[in-house]
């Protein structure tokens, strides 16, 4: 049985975290099966469910909180956080839930299923451009072309590794991209809505400026004020159609973690590839210890998780789809 087809920890309410050491952890934790035989972990006593008491270890059990605070603190054991409290006055960006403003989990509920044509609207695809430089489509069903990929090239000993699915996702997605759900208008606030659909971020991403001088090299006002800055750079190169956005995304600010992932040129003119996702963990193989802690970090990071009934999907067709169709 495909490991990732049937995952032990479904998270359907809440904030997904992630266990902390014995000696830090100090909530609650209950342990309970659902009517499907599905292990749950939450530090919220369910009421219609018998439930026994677990002391979080080091296992990196994904757990189901509800205190954005506490969820926020058990998050940074597994990925660390990237702007120490200790070195700055301004708040690290709370933790963001994956469950849509209507209550669905956007990131295990397929959203585009029987949708005639293209799933994802112009106004929705913009977004997305904003936010990952290519379309909504790209980045949602990223898990699902990497599964159908792998099983076509019957890679056996990959197709149920998290750490296989996240070394090859795409570049863009990383640390701030897990527990976010997919920009859009259904599945993010009002406010997260407008901020995205003005400069590609959300609105705490952009409050926190060591965060953004660290992870961009700019300053939060240069990121928020980055797509005017493009038109204007792209009037004066005469860079084409400086109203369309797929001639502003190139000068679409990168983060650092996008960059290393993608590649960077060294001294001996290769290239050098740094995964920040993999090192903030202290991930380095594809074995059985590292898979167990990233399994929870795939399911909560952006893009559909993969369903045991899902239907196949055909990844060529609706990609040369999307370029026709543009």
């Amino acid at each position: 049985m495909w490991k990732l087809r049937v995952p032990v920890l479904l998270m359907l309410l809440g904030v997904l975290a992630f266990s902390l050491p014995v000696n830090t952890a100090r909530a609650e934790i209950y342990k309970w099966t659902d009517e499907r035989g599905n292990v749950h972990y939450s530090d919220e006593k369910p009421e219609d469910h018998s439930t026994e008491t677990v002391t979080p270890n080091t296992e990196k059990m994904g757990v189901e909180l509800t205190q954005p605070a506490t969820a926020q603190e058990w998050k940074q054991q597994v990925l660390g956080d990237p702007v120490s409290p200790a070195n700055t006055s301004t708040p690290a960006p709370a933790a963001t839930t994956s469950t849509s403003a209507a209550g669905i989990d956007t990131n295990r509920v397929d959203i585009c299923e029987s949708v005639v044509g293209l799933c994802f609207t112009p106004q929705q695809d913009y977004v997305c451009k904003l936010r990952y430089g290519t379309h909504c489509w790209d980045v949602y069903y990223w898990k699902v072309c990497r599964l159908q990929d792998c099983e076509d090239r019957h890679l056996v000993d990959k197709c149920d590794s998290p750490f296989y699915f996240l070394d090859n996702r795409p570049v863009m997605l990383g640390r701030r991209d897990v527990s976010r759900p997919l920009p859009l208008r259904e599945s993010v606030s009002a406010q997260d809505w407008a901020c995205l659909s003005s400069h590609g971020f959300f609105c705490d991403e952009v409050t926190n400026e060591p965060l953004c001088r660290q992870e961009y090299n700019q300053s939060c006002t240069e990121l928020k004020n980055w797509l005017e800055a493009a038109r204007q750079r792209c009037n004066a190169n005469r860079d084409g159609d400086c109203k369309d956005i797929d001639v502003l995304l190139r000068y679409r600010p990168a983060p650092l973690e996008e960059m290393k992932k993608s590649g960077v040129r060294n001294a001996m003119g290769g290239i050098t590839r740094h995964d920040l996702l993999f090192q903030s963990m202290d991930v380095t193989h594809n074995d059985a210890a590292s898979n167990a802690r990233l399994q929870p970090v795939l399911e909560s990071i952006t893009g559909l998780n993969i369903d045991p009934k899902r239907k196949w999907y055909d990844c060529d067709q609706q990609r040369h789809s999307i370029i026709n169709h543009n």
